[in-house]
């Protein structure tokens, strides 16, 4: 499950099924797409480079959905400049959402059984220092003074 909350609207996606091996240009997965706590439909993107498809019967909820999306202000990096999404802006959130719930998964499956995981400034984004010891708030203080560059603490963001 991962959030995006702004203007008093929370959007989460949940039940998220990731399907890696039919993933072409796009990655290929279908989710339940709450608003406000409550499932208003499904979303799913078959993994060929397309946009994805939503499923959402009530009316009212998907124009809140896609009224919300469109006020979002989203940007994105090319040729080391900014630059603003203007179209297709809840294809960009739900993107956006998946990719942080696969992170989530991703960190989770690294701290499993006890591990403590951190990054240092300077680190790739996908390379971290695996510690065999629980995470806690002594773990914590030994390894701010050990690495005094700590950028992230996996254990911190699950």
């Amino acid at each position: 499950m991962k959030t995006k909350t702004s203007n008093e609207i929370k959007v989460e996606l949940k039940a998220i099924k990731f399907h890696q091996d039919m993933s072409e240009e796009t990655n290929c997965f279908s989710a339940n797409i709450y608003l406000n706590g409550k499932k208003i439909g499904s979303v799913k993107n078959q993994g060929h480079g397309g946009c994805n498809f939503y499923e959402i019967p009530d009316r009212e909820s998907e124009k809140i959905l896609d009224d919300w999306a469109d006020s979002q202000e989203l940007t994105y990096e090319l040729g080391g400049e900014t630059h603003e999404v203007v179209t297709e802006k809840l294809d960009w959130v739900i993107d956006e959402l998946f990719d942080k719930a696969m992170e989530i998964k991703d960190l989770k499956r690294m701290c499993r059984g006890g591990k403590t995981a951190i990054q240092l400034e300077g680190d790739d984004k996908n390379s971290w220092m695996i510690y065999n010891l629980p995470y806690s708030q002594l773990m914590k203080d030994w390894l701010i003074k050990k690495h005094p560059t700590i950028t992230r603490i996996a254990n911190e963001e699950i």
